[in-house]
């Protein structure tokens, strides 16, 4: 792995823990349920998208690393749901957090970040 892609994944797993370790308003926050595709976490995942191009990390990078949140989230939700607050994810929102974090890479590239696609 190279070092960028570390630094990203342990900025992104230190984030993570953050959310659940801390109480704040985005425990309030409602996930894309019920078909609901856009939540307030859809904003994150354009973030990070966007990270992750500012990071030097290629496109295929991110989307594999998004990738594998959305597969963790499901996972960790299914089997301990009793580590995680909020409500399980549509398939909808899944794929629009997909989408928007292509779509924040792709804004962050535009806006001039580094040339990998």
């Amino acid at each position: 792995m190279n070092s960028r892609l570390a630094a990203f994944a342990g900025l992104y797993g230190g984030y993570v823990l953050f959310l659940h370790l801390v109480d704040g308003p985005w425990r309030h926050w409602k996930r894309g349920r019920e078909g609901q595709a856009v939540d307030p976490w859809t904003a994150t995942h354009v973030a990070w998208g966007a990270l992750g191009q500012r990071f030097g990390l290629s496109a295929k990078e991110v989307m594999i690393l998004g990738a594998v949140n959305e597969a963790l989230e499901f996972e960790v939700r299914r089997s301990r749901p009793d580590l995680l607050w909020g409500e399980p994810e549509s398939p909808a929102n899944v794929i629009v957090d997909m989408a928007a974090t292509w779509a924040g890479f792709g804004l962050a590239k535009a806006l001039g970040g580094s040339s990998k696609a």
